[in-house]
């Protein structure tokens, strides 16, 4: 499945770094790389509040995060169930360590690639 999209924004907030996009009419791509902190938070809020606007989940690629704080997984848990979210790949060390850390591994869906996430909804058993 080749990803077809419209042209990412890209925005820099201090030592991270953010790209985003629509795939088509069902999904909302990010991509994150660097210090998720409360720099990025008010842009995670926005682009949560403009998948659920659009009604497309979300697909969160983590693989370039070397840290997030706690209110950022307090974002992603609860975007979880609306509009949906799911990360793609490998997840960081940092961020696998979050997750085990607060009891939330289990909660997310993990996908092998952007390609696996685009095809199930989230939640969908992986193959």
């Amino acid at each position: 499945m080749s990803a077809v999209h419209d042209d990412p924004e890209e925005e820099a907030f201090g030592e991270a770094f953010a790209a985003h996009y629509d795939h088509g009419d069902d999904a909302h791509v990010i991509v994150l790389r660097g210090i998720l902190d409360w720099r990025t938070e008010e842009f995670l809020r926005d682009a949560i509040e403009h998948a659920r606007r659009s009604h497309r989940r979300l697909v969160v690629d983590l693989s370039g995060v070397s840290y997030a704080n706690i209110d950022v997984l307090a974002l992603f848990l609860a975007a979880r169930t609306s509009p949906g979210l799911s990360f793609t790949a490998p997840v960081p060390e940092p961020i696998a360590k979050l997750l085990d850390t607060t009891g939330t591994t289990e909660v997310f869906t993990v996908h092998a690639t952007l390609a696996d996430a685009l095809s199930r909804p989230p939640g969908a058993p992986r193959a």
